[in-house]
C-alpha cells in the first residue's frame, strides 16, 4: 500500500524548491484516505492523523543542520510519533524521533525545531546510547556475578543454620533410644529462617533463580539511583551539540531559549531527577556557551558548506515507518 501512495504521489510534499519527499507508512495502519482539505491522513481502525506538514517540517530543518554540520556522510532516519508528548529522542542508529506534542506547541519556529532535532543528533554523534549500552551490559554482567557469589554465601549460611537445628534441636525434637539410634525430626525451615533450602535441606533451583533476579534488580535500581552524573553530562553535552548544530545551519539560537521555556512549564521541571538536568540549569550552561562560542562565527562556517553542498534526496526507510535522510553519497 505505501509503495502504491507514492507511485501514485497521494502523500507527498515539498520540503524545499528542489526536493520532493513522498511518505509515509505505519504498521496499525491499514488502510488509508486522504483528506484534501487539511493533508492529514487517517485510518479506518483508529483516531491518529498524521500531519504531512509535520513531516515536511522535521525533514526541512533535520537536512539542513545535517548538511551544515558535515553529518552527512552516513543516512539518517526521521520519524514524527503521533504520540502526544512533550518529547523527543534519540534511539537505534541514527534515528530521531519527534512527538506531535512537542512538534504542536513549537509549531512554525523552525529555529527552536532545530534545537531540538540537534539535540537529538548529538546524542548519536556524541554515541550516548552506545556508551550507555555498553555499560549497562558490563554492569550487567557485574551485578550478576556479584549476585551468585551473593547467593553462593547465602545458602552456605542456611546449610549451616539448617544443620545446626537438626543437630541442637531447634525447631525439631531429637530422640534417641537405649540403643544409640537417634531419630531427627524434619526441621520447620521457615521457622529458622531458611529461604533457598528445601525440607530436606538442599538448594531449591526456583528459590535461588527468584533471589538472584531479585539481587540483580536491587543492584540496578541502586546503580540508576547513582547514574545522575552520567546521565546529566550527557544531556548537557548534546544542548551543547543541539546549539552548535543550529547555529551552524543559520537559525536564531533564542530558538533554544523557546524550547526550554516549553519545557520548563512541565510538571516536575524543576525538582531533581536522575535523567535530566533542571531546565534552569541547562539554561545557565546554554548562555556559557552562546559566550564562548557566538553564533554569528558559528553561522559562517556553516554557511560555506551549504553553499558547497547539494541538498539531500529523501526515501521512506525499509522499515516503511521512518523517512530516511539520504547521505551525500546517495543524493
Amino acid at each position: 500500500m505505501l509503495k502504491y501512495l507514492i507511485n501514485k504521489k497521494t502523500i507527498s510534499v515539498a520540503v524545499s524548491t528542489t526536493t520532493l519527499i513522498s511518505l509515509f507508512a505505519h504498521p496499525q495502519l491499514l488502510t488509508y484516505a486522504q483528506n484534501s482539505s487539511n493533508q492529514n491522513v487517517s485510518t479506518s481502525d483508529s483516531v491518529v492523523q498524521i500531519d504531512i506538514k509535520e513531516w515536511a517540517a522535521v525533514a526541512r530543518v533535520a537536512e539542513k543542520i545535517i548538511r551544515a554540520n558535515n553529518l552527512d556522510e552516513n543516512t539518517w532516519r526521521v520519524i514524527v510519533s503521533e504520540k502526544y508528548e512533550d518529547n523527543a529522542y534519540a534511539t537505534d542508529v541514527n534515528l530521531v524521533v519527534v512527538y506531535s506534542g512537542l512538534l504542536e506547541k513549537i509549531r512554525g519556529d523552525d529555529a527552536a525545531l532545530a534545537f531540538v532535532i540537534g539535540h537529538e543528533l548529538g546524542h548519536h554523534v556524541r554515541r550516548h546510547i552506545a556508551v550507555r549500552a555498553s555499560l549497562d551490559k558490563q554492569l550487567k554482567e557485574k551485578f550478576t556475578t556479584e549476585a551468585n557469589a551473593e547467593i553462593e554465601e547465602l545458602i552456605a549460611k542456611e546449610k549451616q543454620k539448617y544443620e545446626d537445628a537438626r543437630n541442637t534441636g531447634t525447631g525439631i525434637r531429637i530422640f534417641c533410644g537405649f540403643t544409640g539410634v537417634c531419630k531427627k525430626a524434619p526441621v520447620n525451615i521457615v521457622a529458622i529462617g531458611v529461604s533457598l533450602l528445601t525440607n530436606e535441606g538442599q538448594a531449591d533451583p526456583q528459590k535461588i533463580e527468584q533471589k538472584r533476579k531479585e539481587i540483580i534488580a536491587r543492584k540496578e535500581q541502586e546503580y540508576f539511583a547513582g547514574s545522575r552524573e552520567l546521565n546529566h553530562k550527557q544531556e548537557f553535552e548534546a544542548d551543547e551539540s543541539g546549539y552548535i548544530y543550529m547555529a551552524k545551519a543559520g537559525y536564531d539560537p533564542k530558538g533554544a531559549f523557546r524550547v526550554f521555556n516549553v519545557l520548563g512549564r512541565r510538571p516536575g521541571a524543576e525538582i531533581e531527577n536522575n535523567t535530566h538536568p533542571r531546565t534552569t540549569e541547562r539554561i545557565e550552561a546554554l548562555n556559557t556557551l552562546i559566550r564562548q562560542r557566538p553564533s554569528q562565527a558559528l553561522a559562517a562556517e556553516g554557511a560555506a558548506k551549504l553553499r558547497s553542498s547539494k541538498p539531500l534526496t529523501f526515501d521512506v526507510s525499509k522499515d516503511q515507518m521512518s523517512l530516511l535522510i539520504n547521505s551525500r553519497f546517495g543524493s
